[in-house]
């Protein structure tokens, strides 16, 4: 797997979206650079607080099955406040995310193209 587009990203690392359990960080790389462009975008901190997750690992947290989570195609931010939400939502829009999910303390991006879109959503 060819990793090298790594060393243009500003704001993440691989660690970041690795699964807690696995250790893997098969993340693809067209969410990590759209997430990139969206923390520009938002000129605020995006904490990753899950990124992709094994199967096993996505059934252990309660994950849906065929999670885009699952494919590396998916990462949830932290959003501790309601300021926070809204200048992650913002980026990720200008970014040019089209499925976004957002829940009391985090937002969900994918770019999972198999499942509807646009879509924005609440937990």
């Amino acid at each position: 797997m060819n990793t090298s587009w790594w060393r243009n990203v500003t704001h993440f690392t691989a660690k970041e979206f690795a699964c807690p359990e696995t250790g893997e960080a098969l993340v693809s790389c067209d969410l990590v650079v759209m997430l990139d462009k969206a923390r520009t975008f938002a000129a605020t901190p995006f904490t990753i607080t899950s990124g992709y997750r094994s199967p096993a690992h996505n059934r252990k947290v309660g994950g849906v099955p065929g999670s885009a989570h699952t494919k590396g195609l998916a990462a949830d931010i932290a959003a501790p406040n309601n300021k926070a939400r809204h200048d992650i939502v913002r980026g990720l829009i200008e970014a040019g995310c089209v499925r976004i999910g957002i829940g009391k303390g985090f937002v969900h991006a994918d770019v999972d193209l198999d499942k509807p879109w646009p879509r924005l959503w609440t937990y």
